[in-house]
C-alpha cells in the first residue's frame, strides 16, 4: 500500500458508487462532450478545482448531490474523464477515484517509509458499535432503525430508513467502511461472499457477476506453514 507520493487515487466500481447513487444517471459527471483543455492549461490544483466547480464535479459536489458526507469520490478533469462502469480499472479514467484517504500525514508531511502506511494501528470506531448492534436486533427480529439512521444524522445523510432489511445492513457496512478492510468478512457473514444473494460486476469473471465456489470462503494456508508443519492439511479446494 505504500507509495512514494501524496496521492495515489483508488478507484471505485459501480457496485460502490451505487449504494450512494442507486441510478447512477444522478452522479455527478463531466459532460461526455466536453473539449479536454490542452495539456498544461489546468495544471494545479487551483485551476483543476475551478474547472471542476463549472460542471459541479468535486468531491464537494459528489457530498451534496448523494446527500451523504460518506460519498468520497471525485469525478472531475485531473486525470482524465472518467467512466464508471468499465471493463477494467488500471487507470485514473477506469471508475471513481475515492478521496477516503490520502498518503500523507494530517500535517501535510510525507509518510515516514515509501513501502509501508503509517495507518498500521488497528482501531474500533463508534460506527461499528452501532452497526454491531443493529445487525444483531435485525437478527433477533428487533428494530434497529434508529441505530442506522444515527449514523446517517452523523453523515448529514437526507435518507433516514424507515424499516431494516437485510440488503440495507450490508450496504451500510459497505458505505461506513469501505476501504478500511472489513468488506470480505462482512459479506461472507451474511453469505454473499461467494453464493449468488449478492452479485456486483466481475464477480467470478462474469460482466454481471455470479457465484463461485464456497471453498474462497476460507483462505488457503501458505505452504510455509504447511512445510513447517506435517500435522497440518491443507484447506479444502485448495
Amino acid at each position: 500500500m505504500g507509495t512514494t507520493n501524496g496521492w495515489s487515487c483508488i478507484f471505485s466500481r459501480a457496485a460502490l458508487v451505487k449504494k450512494f447513487f442507486p441510478d447512477l444517471s444522478q452522479v455527478p459527471m463531466l459532460p461526455g462532450d466536453i473539449e479536454v483543455p490542452a495539456a498544461g492549461e489546468i495544471n494545479t490544483d487551483e485551476k483543476i478545482d475551478a474547472f471542476d466547480a463549472q460542471y459541479g464535479t468535486r468531491t464537494i459536489d459528489m457530498i451534496k448531490a448523494a446527500g451523504d458526507d460518506r460519498a468520497m469520490f471525485y469525478s472531475g478533469i485531473g486525470g482524465g474523464i472518467r467512466k464508471i462502469e468499465t471493463d477494467v480499472i488500471s487507470g485514473f479514467k477506469d471508475g471513481l477515484s475515492i478521496v477516503k484517504w490520502q498518503n500523507i500525514r494530517s500535517d501535510g508531511q510525507p509518510t515516514h517509509h515509501t513501502e509501508y502506511p503509517d495507518t498500521d494501528i488497528p482501531l474500533m470506531r463508534l460506527s461499528e458499535a452501532y452497526l454491531t448492534r443493529a445487525e444483531a436486533k435485525f437478527r433477533l427480529r428487533e428494530d434497529a432503525t434508529e441505530d442506522i439512521n444515527t449514523l446517517r444524522r452523523r453523515a448529514n445523510c437526507t435518507r433516514l430508513v424507515q424499516t431494516v432489511t437485510e440488503k440495507e445492513i450490508i450496504d451500510e457496512w459497505a458505505r461506513e467502511f469501505y476501504l478500511e478492510g472489513r468488506r470480505r468478512s462482512d459479506l461472507i457473514r451474511f453469505d454473499m461472499f461467494t453464493s449468488n444473494k449478492y452479485l456486483w460486476d466481475w464477480k467470478g469473471g462474469a460482466a454481471t457477476g455470479t457465484s463461485v465456489s464456497s471453498f474462497y470462503n476460507v483462505y488457503p494456508i501458505p505452504a510455509s506453514d504447511m512445510n513447517n508443519n506435517p500435522n497440518m492439511s491443507q484447506n479444502t479446494g485448495y
